[in-house]
């Protein structure tokens, strides 16, 4: 039987924390997208789109990013190596959005925008647990009201949406309004 060194076990132990702690962190920054793939325990919550909010994401990020650049590369498989490179581009990813300011320009037709995801990924998490879905709902109008300082703090540094994307957005959510049926944000399995 073949018993890796031993500092191949701390790294490999290392790793596998990290890529834990990453996806933890990635569902606690996203929870709609958490909900919608089935993961527990974030049914009540909206993504905090708040500058403090922003600033302890980019904190964790951070953090799990001097995590990644601190493992010994020399004594991961070939499949650690990869899955090593796969979390550090998810995390500057992360990152990166964040650098930009993202959140204070991002107004399209498409769940990319937090607002559209808002209306656009809702719906579909109605079913996993009503109370949870329900408080969630409720947080809608002042998550709006902090994407909508967000947006207004980027156009005052310059960071304008694309005009023809506003648009977009507009049409997206002025036909997600028409509709009925069991599309509607308000809707609780």
């Amino acid at each position: 039987m073949f018993t890796p060194p031993a500092g191949a076990r701390t790294a490999n132990t290392e790793l596998a924390g990290l890529c834990d702690d990453l996806v933890e962190a990635l569902w606690e920054a996203h929870p709609i997208r958490a909900t919608r793939m089935g993961i527990r325990g974030y049914e009540h919550e909206l993504p905090d789109y708040s500058d403090a909010g922003a600033e302890r994401h980019r904190a964790r990020m951070t953090e799990l990013a001097a995590r990644t650049a601190g493992l010994d590369t020399a004594v991961l498989s070939t499949q650690e190596r990869i899955t090593r490179a796969v979390a550090r581009q998810a995390i500057d990813d992360e990152l990166v959005g964040l650098d930009v300011g993202a959140l204070e320009y991002t107004v399209v037709g498409s769940w990319v925008a937090p607002a559209v995801e808002l209306l656009f990924a809702l719906p579909g998490t109605a079913g996993t647990d009503r109370e949870g879905h329900l408080a969630r709902l409720a947080a809608v109008p002042a998550a709006l009201d902090v994407l909508a300082g967000r947006h207004r703090a980027g156009i005052a540094a310059g960071r304008l949406p694309v005009r023809s994307l506003v648009r977009d957005a507009v049409t997206f959510i002025d036909s997600y309004l028409a509709r009925t049926g069991d599309e509607v944000l308000s809707s609780v399995g």
